[in-house]
Formats: C-alpha cells, sequence, structure tokens
C-alpha cells in the first residue's frame, strides 16, 4: 500500500507488511518498485518484490546490526 500526497506530492506514506506492519512516512523518496531477498523461518530465502523505500529501509537497518557487533 503506497499512497502520495496530492497537496505536497513529495510527501509518501507507505504501509508494509514484515513479520509485523510496518509504516512509513517520508519526503522526496522513490516509489519505484524493487526487490529484497527475506529469509523465511524454514531458513530458506526468497526474493520479494517492494518499494524501493523498504529496500533502503532493509539496507540501514542491516548496517545498523552490523555496527553493533
Amino acid at each position: 500500500m503506497v499512497a502520495t500526497a496530492e497537496v505536497d506530492p513529495g510527501l509518501v506514506a507507505l504501509g508494509w507488511v514484515d513479520n509485523k506492519p510496518v509504516y512509513f512516512l517520508a519526503s522526496h523518496v522513490s516509489t519505484a518498485i524493487t526487490s529484497i531477498n527475506r529469509r523465511e523461518k524454514d531458513g530458506s530465502i526468497s526474493t520479494v518484490v517492494c518499494p524501493k523505500l523498504v529496500r533502503e529501509y532493509q539496507r540501514k537497518t542491516e548496517e545498523k546490526e552490523d555496527d553493533a557487533l
């Protein structure tokens, strides 16, 4: 679910369901569709189609996890 504001087209609201619902509110980001690799509960990896904003969020989250190690 992606919504772009009519008053300010640079504002994007996005709802994404991962293990739990995740909501984004961002400005001046791409709503282009891309894909991510996701690890399933059984350990297998699947490719999931998603908005680019979700991919960037995942990448930055992984960087923070790596920095914590």
